[in-house]
């Protein structure tokens, strides 16, 4: 078998055809996916509502507490029925049946256990479950071995003091600050000969985030299932024990006729609608397209699938060494609760490193270095351990702090700097975080200025990037899919000699979104000054393409900006220099006003110089109000006969305005019109990475030809790059293809 791909060009930037990017397809009927073999129904061993022993940790408990005997506990302990613990509403309690009102303000730990009973031999092949719903930290123990934590303090297997707290915030299912988390099933693996016939104790240690907190909540389940591949399943991944997975499920899609598993075929039995597939992984990430084809190879539905291959594993907490490395010999590495570099140490994370965070989970060092460097072939993986819950963050502050990431994908966490550190992400993804606080970037750069580069990344589905008192150095990304009211990028007080270059931010579609917001810090009035954006692509925003206030010094060059409410906002006292920008298709091309005091008559926004810009087909060209002025020059701007030398109202002759193409004709009166002869509007190319190709199909029988199809997800690309390979390892330029091509014919492919 032949396999092909398709990459974009754009200057020296490639990408490959993505596999997380591959949109659903319109289609009649279903294509679902089950990973591995689908579980016997569980059998409870304890149920959260049995009668439980819980101690309150205003002192620790005796000795041998996790598999002393039940008669053997002293007077301390007390006896309740499950759940157990406290809240402040009573939706959060309704699933407790035992309460702990006089925990707040005395007490942060409480010990639980309970007994049951194995009165026969259990198949050591089937695997112990535990479901926990918490708030905010635990350790759970079966017979006095540690099984799993979150959010807990210390190295594992260390059990936690008995006026210890856990290490983040994590709000149960029916708490009522957000994020809610729903419960938390964990695989502890095959039973093996853990569940010989008798007594057995499963133990809790629960902790809370502080004295003072409004809840604290404590369900707990264990049960027995059958033997499943997949050892955990959630939101964006699964985690299987083994090298290989059964892949199954329905294919309903109308005239399907097969399919496919990253191009090879599955067994596909049309007359029931049902499909499947034994997988072969290698160690770590597995990136799957599942698609449902036609009998000509059409792609009628398709879904994406990540799978960790998890052979072996290496558990990790608590602070480390001075000089730590991290590679894929170690298997697949569990941070199971925060992970500390010390001051002047170092963490080197190598290629091909998977790294499993639990919920609330961070990797931090203040006066440290954190070096995570992928390379293009063998990046390195951040992902939460469930596949769903948000982990923490990759953290480093203080001023001989760094931070550099290369190659590496994060997929549920964050990215912090603080307090005069650096840090450089280059050539990586950050992606399906969209809380608001921390941001997915976040710095602030107090007392010390922090340095961010973001060079050649992607993030995408996140609520914003922000920096705070920073210097930013941000080139050739592509940034999409903002959350509600974040703004592509966010600058509080950035400093002189920061930069957004050759950038595409894009599909900013909810409320009060904009793609680059250059602000001031927390009402202090200190904006942000000396900030160049150049080259970029900003569209599809109900708000700003650029907003400016207060007090920001801003200049804007060579950017296009199409599709959103506004295309430059300058407000409160801003000042802006416009040069060589396309502004079209807008509600409004230039707004200055006053936002900051909405009553006043003056402090609105200036644009102190302008020229060679381009503001058509905007529903208002220009509005200054509350004082504001512009000084412009040598621009095109429709219907608004605006004084200023060289300043015409003419078509600009756009080539194809309704497919988004602002280039001009040959004959454009824009060309040659700009000041000493330069040309008006923006010169091409803008705009960052382009968008990853998707849906990449091919269409034949097992004869020549075979016909490529895909579809386009850029804005800006150069060509399209196809290559093709035997065995999907070594690869061979077959052609290449202009902007906009969304097929191609390979004369000597073999289906």
């Amino acid at each position: 078998m032949t396999r092909t791909r398709a990459m974009l060009a754009r200057r020296v930037v490639c990408v490959f055809i993505g596999l997380w990017f591959a949109s659903p397809l319109l289609a009649q009927g279903t294509l679902s996916v089950q990973v591995g073999t689908p579980p016997s129904p569980p059998t409870p061993l304890v149920n959260h509502g049995d009668l439980w022993r819980y101690h309150k940790g205003t002192n620790a408990p005796q000795a041998g507490w996790r598999t002393i005997s039940d008669a053997s506990l002293d007077t301390t302990w007390a006896n309740g029925n499950g759940g157990i613990g406290y809240a402040d509403n009573a939706n959060e309690t309704s699933i407790c049946q035992t309460l702990l009102p006089d925990m707040r303000n005395r007490y942060t730990t409480v010990y639980l256990r309970q007994s049951f009973q194995i009165n026969s031999a259990v198949d050591p092949g089937l695997h112990l479950l535990l479901t926990m719903d918490w708030d905010d930290g635990f350790v759970a123990y079966l017979d006095g071995t540690e099984t799993q934590r979150a959010l807990a303090p210390g190295a594992v297997g260390v059990e936690p003091a008995y006026n210890a707290v856990a290490t983040g915030l994590h709000e149960s299912s029916r708490g009522n600050s957000p994020p809610i988390n729903p419960p938390t099933t964990y695989d502890l693996g095959p039973v093996g000969g853990r569940l010989a016939s008798g007594t057995h104790v499963v133990a809790i240690l629960g902790l809370n985030e502080a004295t003072n907190s409004s809840d604290f909540i404590q369900v707990a389940e264990l049960q027995l299932s059958g033997a499943s591949t997949a050892v955990s399943g959630g939101q964006f991944l699964s985690v299987v024990e083994s090298n290989y997975v059964i892949l199954s499920g329905s294919n309903t899609v109308t005239g399907s006729a097969r399919v496919v598993v990253n191009g090879d075929d599955a067994g596909f039995n049309q007359a029931q609608g049902t499909w499947s597939k034994n997988q072969t992984l290698v160690p770590g990430v597995n990136q799957l397209f599942i698609a449902a084809l036609d009998s000509n190879g059409a792609i009628l539905a398709s879904t994406n699938l990540i799978l960790v291959s998890e052979i072996a594993s290496t558990f990790v907490g608590g602070t480390l060494g001075n000089n730590t490395a991290w590679n894929s010999s170690m298997g697949i590495i569990h941070v199971t609760n925060s992970v500390v570099v010390p001051a002047g140490g170092i963490l080197s994370i190598q290629p091909g490193t998977v790294v499993l965070l639990s919920a609330g989970a961070s990797i931090t060092g203040t006066n440290s270095t954190i070096n995570a460097t992928g390379t293009a072939g063998n990046g390195i993986y951040f992902l939460p351990a469930d596949g769903t819950t948000i982990w923490g963050g990759l953290t480093v502050s203080g001023t001989s702090g760094t931070l550099l990431l290369q190659h590496v994908e994060t997929i549920a966490g964050h990215i912090e700097l603080f307090d005069g550190a650096v840090g450089t992400l280059e050539d990586s993804y950050f992606h399906d975080y969209e809380v608001s606080s921390p941001a997915i970037i976040h710095t602030l750069g107090l007392p010390d200025h922090v340095t961010l580069n973001l060079w050649r990344c992607h993030v995408a589905h996140y609520y914003e990037v922000l920096s705070q008192y920073g210097v930013n150095h941000i080139e050739d990304c592509l940034l999409e899919y903002q959350g509600n009211s974040g703004d592509g990028i966010d600058f509080d007080a950035g400093q002189p000699g920061s930069y957004i270059r050759r950038c595409t931010v894009r599909r900013g579609l909810l409320f009060n979104t904009d793609a680059l917001d250059m602000g001031e810090y927390g009402g202090t009035g200190e904006g942000s000054r000396g900030i160049l954006i150049d080259s970029c692509l900003l569209h599809d925003f109900v708000d700003k393409g650029v907003s400016m206030g207060v007090g920001v010094d801003v200049t804007v060059t060579n950017t296009l900006i199409f599709s959103v409410d506004t295309g430059i906002a300058v407000k409160d006292n801003s000042v802006a220099g416009i040069y060589n920008c396309t502004i079209a298709d807008n509600n409004f091309g230039y707004r200055c006003y006053n936002k900051a005091d909405s009553a006043s008559l003056s402090g609105g926004g200036y644009i102190t110089n302008s020229f060679n810009n381009v503001l058509w087909n905007n529903s208002t060209t220009l509005s200054l109000s509350n004082g504001s002025t512009l000084t412009a020059t040598y621009s095109d701007f429709q219907g608004a006969n605006y004084p200023g030398a060289g300043n015409i109202d003419r078509d600009p002759l756009f080539r194809d305005a309704a497919a988004r193409d602002y280039r001009v004709a040959a004959n454009s009166p824009t060309l040659g019109a700009g000041l000493n002869g330069a040309n008006m509007g923006v010169t091409f190319p803008v705009g960052g990475i382009p968008g990853t190709p998707f849906a990449l199909a091919a269409l034949g029988s097992s004869t020549n030809p075979v016909a490529l199809t895909w579809a386009d997800d850029a804005d800006n690309e150069d060509a399209f790059v196809i290559e093709h390979s035997t065995d999907a390892k070594t690869w061979q330029t077959l052609a290449t293809v202009g902007p906009n091509v969304t097929n191609y014919t390979d004369s000597n492919a073999v289906l």
